[in-house]
């Protein structure tokens, strides 16, 4: 009847496979590597501001958050769309080095730790082709 030990590893930014960090037009999917789910109180959220999102070099402001706790995601809202010929990155400052009530954690309170700029693969469709074919007359 020994108890498992506590979880004391925090979630960590997946960087590499299907499940790096991608865009698509306004939403921005973050996947992260843990044990268990990530806190799914919406009281403990991080902040849109923990978030710095550049688009081509420029910044564009997260408008939202959410946490989806089996799924071990953070979907940033942007206030601008990506459009498909765009290079974004985005990184994370955990509030504090200690435990934060907002900040991305794990279900056993583990905060993951802050990330610098990270390349983002962007998903985002090219726009329809929408011009009409034109016949050529000259030349």
């Amino acid at each position: 009847n020994t108890p498992a030990p506590a979880d004391t590893t925090a979630p960590a930014l997946i960087i590499t496979g299907d499940s790096r960090p991608k865009v698509t037009g306004d939403q921005l999917v973050l996947s992260f590597s843990d044990t268990g789910n990530l806190d799914a109180d919406a009281a403990h959220k991080p902040a849109n501001g923990a978030f710095t999102v550049l688009i081509n070099g420029v910044a564009n402001a997260v408008t939202s958050v959410t946490v989806e706790p089996q799924a071990k995601t953070v979907t940033l809202m942007l206030s601008t769309a990506v459009t498909s010929d765009q290079t974004v990155t985005v990184a994370y400052a955990d509030p504090t080095t200690g435990n934060d009530a907002n900040a991305i954690q794990d279900a056993a309170g583990n905060d993951a730790t802050s990330f610098a700029a990270t390349a983002v693969t962007n998903n985002t469709p090219a726009p329809a082709d929408t011009t009409a074919p034109a016949l050529i007359i000259t030349g």
